[in-house]
């Protein structure tokens, strides 16, 4: 399939595909950082500081999914970067084990179509 004369591909879709979602993963966690921040980890109330609606957080699952779903080198970054859920033990050897688990499976998916 061509596209303004690109030609479409399984690789191209698939890297189309990893930088949108490790984008996605890194605004994520900007984006609960900053909620974090601005309501407070545990707020019992539904308003934040200025007495306005607070925003929800995003749950540590969805955090974590992301990742999962291809998005955990921005995951990584967005951890480190805005030194967002570093303290976690769940984050720090997940994540790295999520990376390392999607490297190996990409590497293994390579050699196989080499030979092929």
């Amino acid at each position: 399939m061509m596209l303004a004369n690109i030609e479409i591909t399984p690789s191209l879709l698939f890297a189309a595909y990893a930088l949108l979602i490790n984008l996605v993963a890194f605004i994520m966690y900007g984006v609960d950082k900053h909620r974090a921040q601005k309501n407070g980890p545990h707020r019992k109330s539904k308003k934040d500081r200025d007495g306005k609606p607070q925003k929800d957080r995003i749950s540590e699952a969805a955090l974590i999914w992301i990742g999962v779903f291809g998005g955990s080198i921005g995951a990584i970054m967005g951890m480190y970067l805005f030194h967002h859920k570093t303290q976690k033990r769940k984050f720090t050897i997940l994540l790295p084990l999520i990376f390392f688990a999607q490297l190996a499976a990409i590497v293994y998916w390579i050699y196989l179509n080499r030979f092929a």
